[in-house]
């Protein structure tokens, strides 16, 4: 998931309006998937959803002049947009304590 993110962040040919659109919707249905991609991305979907980008603009529309003023604040976004190495790793580094925790044996006494 992380690769489709970086994927949709990295490609100079969407729309800034279509990337904050896309990466709403795939960050957060991957943290859906995944505790440690949810914790790890959590702070890149609170950045899209608070932001002041209406992506419900007609953005394919190259005339429209409420797509036209949101473009660069979308662009402005996509920049700040965590790095995803650091994500990745973050992710890494969750999931492997969620298995050393599962991986532990509980002794019964008594």
């Amino acid at each position: 998931m992380i690769d489709l993110v970086a994927a949709i962040k990295e490609d100079p040919d969407i729309d800034p309006l279509l990337q904050v659109a896309l990466l709403r919707r795939v960050v957060d249905l991957a943290g859906q998937g995944s505790e440690p991609l949810r914790e790890s991305l959590k702070d890149g979907l609170a950045m899209l959803e608070q932001a002041d980008v209406d992506v419900t603009v007609p953005w394919m529309d190259p005339e429209n002049q409420d797509a036209i003023r949101l473009r660069p604040r979308a662009s402005q976004l996509i920049r700040d947009f965590p790095d995803l190495a650091n994500v990745r790793k973050q992710t890494k580094s969750r999931a492997e304590l969620i298995e050393r925790k599962a991986a532990t044996l509980a002794v019964t006494i008594g």
